[in-house]
């Protein structure tokens, strides 16, 4: 795995496009490195994200990962910090996150190259609203979505965002999205329930896909996997 800035090469390319999902289906097929992320303007990743997201990708059994959901105001504070519960691949595939259960926050979320392999570029660019999910539910036909413990990046509310036309961004990814079942649905009514939980009730009932800082040995762990070395 590669990680270093000594001979870090930046392409800045200026050009029109039919919209942001076009120009990020530009960038993922540009991508060269080992662990894949984008950020849309005014929003900003934490100060040690990108050495959180190294290590736990090189140690641990994790090709998608995100953190803490944060929002920031105009002014770059951070004014908003809750730690999520769980991100199911099957709730994913039917679109509940955003809907009946909090968003998964793009800004905060990373995950590994070869998760790309699974995108139809043409589909990406054709969606105005909506593309981040269909991004999700691709990856979720791969693997789970971990939680680290951890401040990765935030979401800055501003007016004027994409994400303000809430009902175009849900009706596009109704296009994508599978019909849930019975069991879908109530399996959606007990983790919203889990949400609103303190973060120590999170914790003991999501040994899963939970990664923890571990301060005794002063590292990232998975409970659910054992030694973690």
């Amino acid at each position: 795995m590669k990680c270093g800035y000594s001979n870090l090469t930046t392409r800045v390319i200026s050009e029109k496009d039919s919209g942001m999902y076009d120009a990020l289906a530009k960038g993922l097929k540009a991508a060269t490195g080992d662990i894949v992320s984008y950020l849309n303007a005014g929003d900003l990743y934490s100060p040690h994200a990108l050495e959180i997201v190294f290590d736990i990708f090189e140690r641990l059994p994790v090709k998608w990962l995100t953190g803490f959901t944060v929002l920031y105001n105009e002014l770059n504070h951070v004014v908003g910090v809750w730690l999520p519960f769980r991100y199911r691949r099957n709730l994913i595939q039917c679109g509940f996150y955003d809907q009946r259960l909090p968003f998964i926050q793009q800004e905060s979320t990373f995950w590994s190259r070869d998760l790309l392999e699974l995108i139809d570029y043409n589909q990406l660019k054709s969606y105005k609203f909506a593309g981040d999910h269909y991004l999700w539910q691709k990856f979720a036909e791969k693997t789970d979505l971990f939680i680290v413990e951890a401040w990765l990046g935030g979401w800055k509310i501003h007016s004027g965002q994409i994400s303000e036309e809430i009902d175009a961004y849900r009706g596009e990814m109704q296009l994508f999205s599978k019909k849930p079942s019975i069991l879908d649905y109530a399996t959606a009514f007990y983790d919203r329930l889990h949400f609103v939980l303190p973060n120590d009730l999170k914790k003991r009932l999501n040994q899963k896909t939970l990664i923890r800082f571990d301060f005794n040995r002063q590292k990232y762990v998975l409970p659910g996997i054992g030694d973690n070395s």
